[in-house]
């Protein structure tokens, strides 16, 4: 308790000064304070006048530790009372608020004890039917089935794979078989091989005597090699 004057000449200083203590006190760690009660009993306006001060009020409002007002009656209202955190109707009304009943504490507890363990045991229950649903999941009743089951999809895709490949690759091959009997079709050795012969000069392909001049070498390509000739004459048709 730290006692001042609550009116009278020098009252509101000394109440703010009793405010500011209280706080330095605990900043030091000298006294554990939880609350501040401000407290006197009733008055007339002149005698609560302290607590209509600005000094007072500032106080109240710096105050690190929460205050509360508990001056004069419930009637009674002041500058302090509307600053303070709480404002209690009477002094005993403020020791009331600033310490719990223990009869009122203890059954909140068992209320909060009470309700902790029914949402414990709904938990509890929630997560037993989950596991239960979850016994009951095939894949966990029969695991090895299951695997079964993709082994033979597993399966069934490679030989899917495997008959695509070869499709793909017979339809290559005759794709090629047939572009080699074209290419073959189109041989010059074909021709060759039928009796004719292809013959060339230096400037090419001889197609017509009016290619060749009398005297120039000629290249004669038969099925079976070559023959090197040279033109006596040349007579266009």
């Amino acid at each position: 308790m730290r006692p001042s004057r609550v009116q009278g000449e020098g009252a509101a200083e000394e109440i703010a000064a009793a405010i500011e203590q209280v706080n330095r006190w605990k900043d030091r760690r000298q006294v554990r304070v939880d609350a501040i009660i401000i407290g006197r009993g009733g008055g007339s306006v002149e005698d609560l006048s302290a607590f209509n001060t600005e000094v007072v009020a500032k106080a109240i409002y710096c105050s690190k530790i929460p205050v509360i007002s508990a001056i004069g009656h419930e009637v009674d209202t002041t500058l302090a009372d509307l600053v303070a955190d709480v404002r209690a109707a009477t002094p005993s009304h403020a020791a009331e608020l600033a310490v719990p009943d223990r009869f009122e504490v203890e059954e909140d507890m068992h209320n909060l004890r009470n309700r902790l363990r029914e949402g414990m045991l709904r938990q509890i229950e929630a997560l037993g039917g989950r596991l239960e649903d979850l016994a009951q999941r095939r894949v966990l009743r029969q695991p090895a089935e299951r695997l079964r089951e993709l082994e033979r999809r597993l399966d069934d895709q490679g030989e899917r794979l495997t008959r695509a490949a070869q499709l793909r690759l017979e339809r290559a091959r005759r794709g090629l078989e047939a572009r080699a009997g074209k290419l073959e079709s189109l041989s010059p050795l074909n021709v060759l091989a039928r009796g004719y012969s292809l013959t060339r000069s230096g400037a090419g392909l001889v197609r017509s005597p009016d290619q060749v001049h009398p005297g120039e070498l000629l290249i004669t390509t038969v099925q079976h090699g070559t023959i090197v000739s040279r033109v006596e004459a040349a007579q266009p048709e």
